[in-house]
């Protein structure tokens, strides 16, 4: 399955490694950040608003008291959200045709994300959605950055990445709307578990609250009214699920697209995630682009809460989370609960500085990802004056029939990984991986390569800049690119639309 195929890539659990060595121009010290997971701290994002549904403004802290399971817990860090600025610094590509992750370090405190989800949606109920999602695009604030996600068959790809420029945004959702359902291609009879699953993955490498605007529709399979219950022990377990959305820290908010046409067998599973991920869900009503922008008018105010469960202990049960106010007449939303979960789902661990001193406010509870910027062009491209400082990895040989040769060249920071010494040599070994899909969600190529850099000690901060060939088919192709650790865990990733012309006839 295509989620297995995602997990493998993004979080190094096994792939197909080339070895390839590849001296190096710069040296290299440990990674910013440590992760300690002896303590369990649950953070929670509060929104209020009053009985109009406004969001409500400067509530202090003594006004709140959460419980956990009934029982009575300290708050250990407040922080209020309702100011912030909502752009996105750094989306500016560092040269044509290069895309880089730079913006991860300017970030406002949440993001907007949303899934076009066509898998169960028939084709006038797409249209339905992709004219209501451009009503809403005329509504939306001018500085508001969004990404746009599409389901179809098992796989959820990025289509459209963080960006303001509403022309951009309504060109993706045309270009995947509607969509005609690929025959042969695995359609689960509920999307649920592994859509979301994959949104987290794709989405664990940005810190911050992320807002999911799901769009979905159709009939749903079997599930309990309570899924919360479920313990984990099959490939839908919704408690693993839970556990990732928690860990990466985003809200969904499921929005039915079918309108007053939905199922209420559904409605049932979308009040339940949107409740245990503190989102809110939305069915039974026609007016889509109303939906959206009450979301994005309320999802920048919030107030962030994190606490330590008195006298922890992994029983695998979910929790319950009470919040209440001192004052009445407003209505809370925020995540129900956890799964206080064993070592096999590991807790939230706690972001520490390089000084090894807790982050203070509202720290992100998240490793620190790999910063770095890549490039895809065919690899008999006529070579830039650049070219020669990218060294290039092992390629396997002639391309199968039908493919062309693509190079992806990255422009890695030395500091980003873990070294020791080899001969006396500063030295590191790090991974980098392609995953490309088709329009269709379709694997069409995964390629993956170790790297061995040696590092000379006379110059520290000169990047590592490597070449990397993979074989695609031509057609409009989604790319994953990845750089991983293995010795820290530390992951950097982007997401890189290209499109491939067919190979010349001979």
């Amino acid at each position: 399955m295509t989620s297995r195929i995602l997990s493998t890539l993004f979080f190094g659990l096994a792939f197909t490694i080339a070895s390839a060595q590849q001296p190096a121009t710069s040296a290299a010290s440990p990674p910013s950040y440590t992760l300690h997971t002896g303590v369990r701290v649950v953070l929670t994002d509060v929104t209020v608003t009053d009985s109009k549904g406004n969001v409500v403004h400067g509530l202090p802290q003594a006004a709140f008291h959460i419980t956990d399971n009934g029982e009575s817990q300290a708050i250990r860090t407040f922080e209020e959200h309702n100011t912030d600025a909502t752009q996105l610094v750094g989306l500016t590509a560092p040269g044509p045709g290069v895309f880089s992750n730079d913006y991860l370090k300017h970030l406002p405190p949440v993001l907007n994300v949303i899934v076009l989800d066509s898998s169960h949606l028939a084709m006038m109920d797409q249209m339905y959605l992709r004219y209501e999602f451009h009503q809403f695009l005329k509504k939306l604030p001018d500085d508001e950055p969004f990404a746009i996600y599409v389901r179809n068959a098992d796989t959820t790809v990025l289509v459209q990445n963080f960006t303001a420029d509403h022309a951009l945004l309504a060109a993706a959702a045309d270009k995947s709307l509607p969509h005609m359902q690929v025959l042969g291609a695995d359609y689960p009879t509920d999307p649920t578990t592994s859509t979301l699953e994959q949104i987290a993955r794709q989405l664990s490498q940005i810190p911050g609250r992320k807002n999911v605007l799901w769009f979905a529709g159709g009939n749903s399979g079997y599930l309990p009214s309570n899924p919360r219950n479920f313990l984990c022990g099959g490939d839908d377990c919704l408690q693993r699920l839970y556990d990732e959305l928690e860990t990466t820290r985003i809200a969904v908010y499921p929005i039915d697209a079918r309108g007053i046409n939905g199922f209420a067998a559904r409605h049932i599973i979308m009040q339940e995630i949107a409740d245990a991920t503190g989102g809110q869900a939305y069915f039974n009503n026609n007016s889509l682009d109303l939906i959206a922008k009450h979301i994005v008018a309320t999802d920048n105010s919030f107030y962030t809460f994190t606490f330590t469960p008195a006298n922890f202990h992994p029983d695998n049960k979910w929790h319950k989370i009470h919040v209440s106010l001192d004052i009445p007449g407003y209505s809370l939303s925020y995540r129900s609960g956890y799964f206080a979960d064993d070592n096999s789902n590991p807790p939230i661990p706690k972001l520490l500085s390089a000084d090894g001193k807790p982050s203070t406010g509202g720290a992100d509870f998240t490793t620190a990802p790999i910063i770095f910027s890549a490039s895809v062009a065919p690899a008999a491209a006529a070579p830039s004056s650049s070219d020669d400082s990218f060294l290039p990895l092992k390629n396997a040989g002639t391309p199968p029939k039908g493919s062309v040769p693509y190079t992806v060249r990255y422009t890695l920071p030395s500091e980003a990984f873990l070294t020791q010494d080899v001969n006396g040599v500063p030295s590191a070994s790090f991974d980098v991986a392609v995953l490309a899909f088709n329009e269709d969600g379709e694997t069409v190529a995964v390629k993956g390569d170790q790297v061995f850099a040696h590092f000379p000690q006379d110059d520290p901060h000169q990047p590592v800049k490597i070449a990397q060939t993979v074989d695609l088919k031509p057609g409009d192709l989604y790319l994953y690119v990845a750089v991983w650790d293995a010795h820290t865990g530390r992951v950097g990733t982007l997401q890189i639309p290209a499109s491939i012309p067919a190979p010349p006839k001979h």
